[in-house]
This record gives C-alpha cells, sequence and structure tokens, in this order.
C-alpha cells in the first residue's frame, strides 16, 4: 500500500551523457541530460518517468533501505548516513549544477556513476529487486495506459537506455540500479520495442540539450558520441552553428585525409551559413585544416583575419576571463605565423 507523501517534488537536471534517472525518497527526482537526449518522445520520458515515480509510491526505496539495515549493523550504517551521504549529494548536486556555467567545466559519466555508486545506492534504497523493477514496469504501464498514452513507449524508452549502455560496452551500468538491472532480461519479456511516430516538437525542445551534450562529449574527447549526437539534431533538421561544428571538430580529430578534410571544410562551411553570429571557433578550424594540407599562405591571411576578430572581440565589453582567453589566442595566432613564415 502506497504511503501519502507529503510536499512538492523537486527535479534536478544534471549535465551527465549517461541516460540516468532516480527517484530520491526526499521527493527529489535526478534526470540527466543523457536521458533527455537518448529518448525521442514525450510519452518514452513520461514512461519513464511514470517507473521512477512507481518505484517512489510503492515504496520501493524503504522496503529496500530496511533490507540493507537488516544485513548491516544498525549503528554502523545510520552512522554513515550521518555523515552527510544524503546531505552530500544534495550539496553537490547545488553547489555542482544550479550554479553551472556552461563551457567552463563539463561533466562527464563519471559525476553520475560517482553518485549512483554501491555506497549510496544502498543507503538510499535505490538498489532495486529485479521483482520490484518488473513491477514498477508494470505500474508504469498501466498508469500509461489509464492517462491515454502509448503504454509501448516504456519498452521503446528501455531499448534505447539498454542500447546506449551496449554501445558504450558499460556491463556494469546494465547489472545494476534502477532501471539497469536485469535490463535485457526485462526487455525479453517485454517484447520487441515499437517504432513510435515521429515527435517533432520534443525533438525541437530538446534539440539544444542536444547540442550541449554534443559540446559536452567533444570536450571529453568522445569524438565518434560527439557527432553521432550532432547528427542527429542535423538529420532531424534542427541544428544549430555548433553542430556542424561539432561534426567537423570529430572528422578532424579521427581522422587525416584528403577525404576527411574535404569533408570536415564542407561542415565549416555550413556552419558559417548558419551562425547567426563570428565564431571564432570556425575561423580556428579552418586554419588548422590548411595547414594540414600544406596552403600556409592561406593559413596566414585567415590568422590576420582571426587576430583581427580577437581585437574586434576585446573592443567589446568583456569580462577579465574574456581579456585572459583573447590574449592567449593572440599568443597562439603568433606563435602559429612564426612557424608558418619558418615554414
Amino acid at each position: 500500500m502506497a504511503v501519502k507523501r507529503e510536499g512538492v517534488p523537486q527535479i534536478r537536471v544534471l549535465k551527465s551523457p549517461s541516460p540516468d534517472m532516480l527517484m530520491l525518497a526526499n521527493n527529489c527526482l535526478l534526470i540527466s541530460t543523457g536521458m533527455l537526449t537518448t529518448l525521442d518522445t514525450e510519452e518514452e520520458l513520461y514512461a519513464i518517468l511514470s517507473r521512477e515515480v512507481a518505484h517512489y509510491v510503492l515504496d520501493h526505496g524503504m522496503i529496500t533501505v530496511n533490507k540493507n539495515i537488516a544485513r548491516a549493523r544498525r549503528a554502523e550504517f545510520w552512522g554513515a548516513v550521518m555523515d552527510g551521504v544524503v546531505a552530500a549529494t544534495e550539496e553537490y548536486l547545488t553547489e555542482r549544477y544550479d550554479y553551472y556555467v556552461p563551457g567552463l567545466i563539463y561533466v562527464t559519466n563519471d559525476v553520475v556513476q560517482a553518485l549512483v555508486n554501491d555506497n549510496i545506492m544502498n543507503r538510499m534504497g535505490l538498489d532495486y529487486s529485479a521483482q520490484q523493477e518488473r513491477e514498477a514496469d508494470r505500474v508504469a504501464m498501466a498508469f500509461m495506459d489509464l492517462m491515454g498514452k502509448n503504454k509501448e513507449a516504456l519498452v521503446s524508452a528501455l531499448t534505447k537506455i539498454n542500447t546506449y549502455y551496449e554501445r558504450q560496452r558499460d556491463a556494469v551500468a546494465l547489472s545494476k540500479y534502477g532501471i539497469y538491472g536485469s535490463l535485457s532480461k526485462r526487455l525479453e519479456k517485454l517484447g520487441e520495442a515499437p517504432v513510435l511516430e515521429e515527435d517533432r516538437n520534443y525533438l525541437k525542445k530538446n534539440s539544444g540539450v542536444v547540442s550541449f551534450e554534443a559540446a559536452m562529449l567533444d570536450y571529453n574527447k568522445d569524438y565518434k558520441e560527439s557527432r553521432r549526437l550532432a547528427m542527429k539534431n542535423i538529420d532531424n533538421g534542427m541544428a544549430c552553428s555548433d553542430d556542424y561544428l561539432m561534426v567537423a571538430r570529430s572528422i578532424m580529430k579521427l581522422s587525416n585525409t584528403p577525404e576527411a578534410n574535404k569533408e570536415c571544410m564542407s561542415y565549416l562551411d555550413k556552419a558559417d551559413e548558419v551562425a547567426k553570429v563570428t565564431n571564432l571557433n570556425i575561423c580556428k578550424m579552418r586554419i588548422l585544416l590548411l595547414l594540414r594540407e600544406n596552403k600556409q599562405m592561406d593559413a596566414v591571411d585567415l590568422l590576420h583575419q582571426y587576430q583581427s576578430l580577437l581585437d574586434a572581440m576585446f573592443q567589446q565589453p568583456h569580462s577579465e576571463e574574456d581579456a585572459q582567453w583573447i590574449a592567449a589566442e593572440h599568443t597562439w595566432a603568433e606563435k602559429l605565423l612564426d612557424r608558418t613564415y619558418i615554414m
């Protein structure tokens, strides 16, 4: 029997590429940007939300906590909690995400995995049993049916999550924690994933998250995944300049052939075409491509243009951090010019 819950649930979005969602016992729902970009329809998101809430209202967390307490010495167990497992998680999320400045630090899968480890999962009661997982699946599908939603969207969503972790070769994620525990076996019983109708509205709303995620993966040197995500926006006709730039960067990082360089330049041309403002990163990549193709004089001309763009940026209102970046880029351009002239 479900217990009446007090308070209004809060949602926090974690900036992490792995598709994660957890409902904590303090009414806080954690969802990663990776979950938003892995799913393709609002009904899929609705379905995953439903099964996490199902765990919550069915008291699976409290039941599991009590089982875990029985396995440990009571004082040791609660001492660890009072030492700040939950509090530290809340503080970490607040400091790391609520005041996060895009472009300064990107968060990798390791962040979610650091929060969702054996110690924390045991104490939060989120290490659900296979039976609890199946029960949450059934309740979520029944709720979807009741609300007039396509209950098969849950199968579609779980399949995409499973595919992500198989692509990452993350066997640990598929054997533990929340929706991942025994996921492959559950999918066998749930049946083949349906082909859902395209949800252009959801894809459009999430296109910015996809672009951010692609940039985050590029920053972490996961160029294949960065390209895959950026291409998702391009294929859906919702790409911004940065999406084309991320594809160009991935090509440049993964290959150095005349064909790859030509393809890379074509994506930079498209990025320039779509850009609403001057993008210095596009200019910088063109310089590197020209040097790669031994077109030194063209690269020199573009380096001078790059320096002019930096000077123009410096004339605009800017922060101290911007000033430091501009100075560093000027130094980079000067050194490259010296090397190019020598060549």
